[in-house]
């Protein structure tokens, strides 16, 4: 399956959801659809026998584009589940004072562009018979910044998701456990969401919580 969309939602390559999450307002620790859960909780991964190819593309405000691609197989093993995905976004917000460089030629505008790629591995093991299943991931990002330089990322996330019947999913998740992020963008994090889906549609309820809000 591959979505396009044009939005103008926020999008960051922390966390590359694609657009079906998106459209939910952000929603995915409980979206057992979908490839979402390789990036917001792994634990995901194991309540369901498939295999799942998916992309997107995303354009935005401040000259902002996004794309992704990502692939899922939890159907080759009843143990365990596997998930790749790959992101990338191109933007040019305002100059912050962090932006600012030293100095500049009278009159000339210096540029802003910043460059983000994404991979993400992730692992889930199922649990009584898919009743459970828990799950971690491993991210890499790389950013190229006209204005802060290149580097990359890395950091560590856990998950846990439950289907205690056809048409309820639970899922709880903690992000960067360990991160080596020298620009701060990538805080501690922990949240808990559930799904109620149904033929016609479904409702997302999600928490959140990082180490920005104290």
């Amino acid at each position: 399956m591959i979505l396009v969309l044009l939005t103008a939602l926020s999008f960051g390559a922390e966390d590359p959801l694609g657009p079906i999450a998106l459209a939910e307002a952000g929603t995915a620790l409980a979206r057992g659809q979908g490839n979402g859960g390789i990036v917001s909780n792994p634990g995901l991964l194991g309540l369901e026998s498939r295999y799942t190819l998916s992309g997107y593309g995303q354009i935005g405000p401040q000259d902002r584009r996004g794309w992704g691609v990502s692939a899922l197989d939890s159907t080759t093993s009843d143990r365990y589940a596997l998930g790749l995905s790959y992101s990338g976004e191109t933007e040019e917000p305002a100059l912050s004072d962090d932006d600012l460089p030293v100095w500049t030629p009278s009159g000339k505008m210096p540029n802003n562009v910043k460059r983000y790629h994404d991979i993400t591995m992730a692992l889930g093991v199922p649990l009584w018979q898919r009743f459970l299943s828990v799950g971690a991931h491993i991210d890499w990002a790389l950013y190229d910044h006209d204005q802060q330089g290149k580097g990359s990322v890395a950091d560590v996330g856990l998950g846990l998701a439950g289907r205690p019947n056809t048409w309820l999913t639970l899922g709880v998740a903690t992000r960067n456990l360990w991160s080596g992020d020298p620009l701060g963008d990538r805080p501690f994090g922990v949240g808990g969401g559930a799904q109620g889906a149904w033929k016609y549609g479904s409702i997302n309820l999600e928490s959140t919580w990082d180490a920005y809000q104290e």
